[in-house]
């Protein structure tokens, strides 16, 4: 394995998941070749405007797992723009049994998320070259088949908010993950959702996580 490795595997074995259990020396190895894979691909394609192995480590990886003690190591999700597989990827890793499917449009980035699901030995993760309403539309994703969904930094516009409530099912998860508004909260509210949980940030103005339960 590369330094970045080494550097990461040492910065997770460090941080408060590992040493409260809530992973194990095996994810943690995975995590870790995982965000190596990031920064060697990252010179190839624009994964992420993150340039350092630590910087991918703290904000990719560790910030990923704030929402773990709400999400059971069952059920489908679907990480929405997955782009590197943040955070799709990172909770595939710590939850195997979850059956995950990685959406996103960019085709470099689907032939990325295919080599880390391959070097990575994941099964029952499906990568979708699509945006989420053209999945939809073709019936990759039925209606109410969904236990979870995660977003990270993109707009939830109104389109995509009938989208999800559309996929979702009854009391199914939604995970914000640095939502790019932080002002949807009523919009969220008025559409049958309801806030479960929400992780605040010292040094952002939006909150890092918030998990929000539908209701139909």
């Amino acid at each position: 394995m590369n330094d970045d490795f080494e550097f990461a595997l040492n910065l997770i074995n460090k941080s408060n998941l590992y040493k409260t259990s809530l992973i194990n020396p095996g994810q943690v190895e995975k995590l870790s070749h995982y965000a190596a894979l990031i920064m060697k691909w990252n010179n190839k394609i624009n994964l992420t405007g993150l340039k350092n192995i630590e910087s991918v480590v703290n904000t990719l990886i560790l910030d990923s797992l704030h929402c773990l003690e709400l999400l059971p190591d069952s059920g489908s999700l679907v990480d929405i723009g997955s782009g590197a597989g943040i955070p799709g990827l990172v909770l595939k890793i710590v939850r195997p049994n979850i059956r995950v499917s990685l959406v996103e449009p960019r085709f470099k980035k689907t032939v990325f998320l295919k080599n880390v699901v391959s070097e990575l030995h994941l099964e029952s993760v499906r990568i979708i070259n699509s945006d989420f309403n053209a999945a939809l539309n073709g019936h990759l994703i039925p209606e109410s088949s969904l236990d979870y969904i995660t977003i990270r930094a993109l707009r939830l516009d109104n389109d995509l908010l009938q989208d999800i409530v559309f996929s979702l099912n009854n009391n199914g998860l939604l995970f914000l993950h640095n939502a790019a508004e932080p002002t949807t909260k009523d919009t969220l509210i008025d559409s049958g959702f309801k806030l479960v949980d929400e992780e605040k940030s010292d040094n952002r103005d939006k909150p890092l996580l918030q998990v929000y339960s539908l209701e139909k």
